[in-house]
């Protein structure tokens, strides 16, 4: 938002620099959908993006822990599955259970924002599409 009160106000440098900033702040933290649009703002505006490199680290994952594709830190795992199907054993085996809770919370805003009724098919693919996105999974295949 920064950003585009810079643009208004003509600061179009001061824009790239607070963008360039958000990006690697929100890539830092895992925050997906932040980071996408910023990078989206930059790439309008012609500016370069910054290059993220690769979040892997080179820690040992214990029993009991998983290697989070969210937060990328090396962290407890769930109990079990969410879920009695691929997606809940895609979770169990990628996100830490502190990324779990935090999905919870942001699912029932999506639930929520978007009016989502679950025992619509196409709803629970809209919820579980935003799940994804915001534990940094990839999007289902089909």
């Amino acid at each position: 938002m920064l950003a585009q009160a810079q643009l208004k106000l003509d600061r179009r440098d001061e824009a790239i620099g607070t963008l360039t900033d958000g990006v690697r702040v929100a890539h830092a933290r895992g925050d997906l959908m932040p980071r996408n649009e910023m990078t989206r703002m930059l790439q309008d505006l012609g500016a370069p993006v910054p290059d993220l490199g690769n979040r892997k680290t080179d820690v040992a994952v214990g029993e009991g822990q998983v290697q989070c594709r969210r937060c990328n830190q090396v962290k407890s795992k769930l109990p079990g599955p969410p879920f009695k199907n691929a997606f809940g054993q895609e979770i169990y085996q990628n996100i830490c259970a502190d990324c779990w809770r935090e999905a919870i919370g942001f699912g029932t805003k999506v639930i929520n924002e978007l009016r989502l009724p679950l025992s619509d098919p196409q709803a629970q693919k809209m919820w579980d599409q935003h799940i994804r996105e915001f534990l940094n999974l990839p999007p289902q295949q089909g």
